[in-house]
């Protein structure tokens, strides 16, 4: 596939900036980023208030986004090398999060997934970090989803920060051209570089809230040229989503690909799981993946 359309914005203001001002083809009323209709699709009532959540924080999110991960961030820790000034980091932890918690709806689902870790001794790993995500998600894709998985991206932000790690977030939005199969469009824009601190207020609503993709990045593909406005569908549907993992460092980067489906708590926080296992494979020996009513269960790999 060959790229039609890159654009790359150094940090969430320049991002904001641009999508303030650049000026655009289309008019406004027929601009999908601009509408009003459909507000919970959208994400927010208004693209004004996407620049307003995506400029101080949305504090709100990030209250639901904590209560839905109390019981996750902590069951992540023994799946991270801890950052260490020694050469090496000897440990032997053994341990598994089985015995289920019985309430008066039965089973917390999330207590059917199966952690265990066992290090003897590993070297230390790669204090820098970087994580890549894709917002770029099909229109069939519910905010919920979106909430959903962004708060386990969350997640495991604060335990790379936990155990050490330093960083670097980018966000970007990959689309393949629904007239030519063979076009894409990439727009990248960096959230929190390796030096910044974290602002999660910031995080939670560009990670977790559907305005970021359905506001912001269609804002940035609308305000093009009249011809990639049209190779790329900019006052319909935006063509369709695409992973596309571009310098990507495979030693040193998470890439959280698209969701494909709507998914639940369970699904999302497996998948996060499972990208953990894979990154630190050879550290990680194993990591039950849950019986979620299919009857397979089994080993993730």
């Amino acid at each position: 596939m060959k790229i039609h359309h890159e654009q790359f914005l150094p940090s969430l203001q320049s991002l904001l900036d641009y999508t303030t001002n650049a000026e655009s083809v289309i008019p406004d009323n027929l601009r999908p980023s601009r509408r009003k209709e459909n507000s919970n699709w959208s994400g927010t009532d208004s693209f004004e208030t996407a620049l307003n959540l995506a400029t101080y924080g949305w504090e709100e999110g990030l209250k639901k986004i904590r209560l839905l991960t109390k019981e996750i961030t902590p069951k992540f820790y023994e799946l991270f090398p801890r950052q260490d000034a020694g050469e090496e980091l000897r440990r032997d932890v053994g341990g598994a999060y089985e015995d289920p918690v019985i309430s008066d709806i039965g089973i917390d689902p999330l207590d059917m997934i199966n952690f265990k870790s066992k290090f003897d001794t590993i070297k230390q790993g790669n204090s820098l970090q970087r994580l890549i995500i894709e917002t770029g998600v099909s229109g069939c894709i519910s905010p919920e989803t979106l909430f959903i998985r962004g708060a386990c991206i969350l997640a495991l932000l604060e335990s790379l920060e936990t155990f050490g790690f330093r960083i670097e977030v980018i966000l970007q939005s990959t689309t393949k051209s629904t007239r030519d199969p063979n076009a894409l469009s990439v727009i990248r824009t960096t959230l929190k570089t390796f030096e910044e601190h974290s602002d999660y207020d910031k995080f939670a609503f560009c990670i977790a809230n559907s305005a970021f993709e359905r506001r912001l990045m269609f804002s940035c593909i609308e305000s093009q040229t009249a011809e990639l406005v049209t190779l790329f569908d900019a006052t319909g549907g935006h063509g369709y989503p695409h992973n596309h993992p571009l310098y990507m460092d495979k030693d040193r980067d998470f890439y959280m690909v698209r969701p494909l489906a709507n998914q639940d708590i369970v699904q999302c926080m497996t998948e996060t799981v499972e990208l953990i296992n894979k990154r630190y494979k050879g550290m990680i020996q194993t990591v039950d993946n849950p019986d979620l009513g299919s009857g397979e269960g089994g080993k993730m790999v």
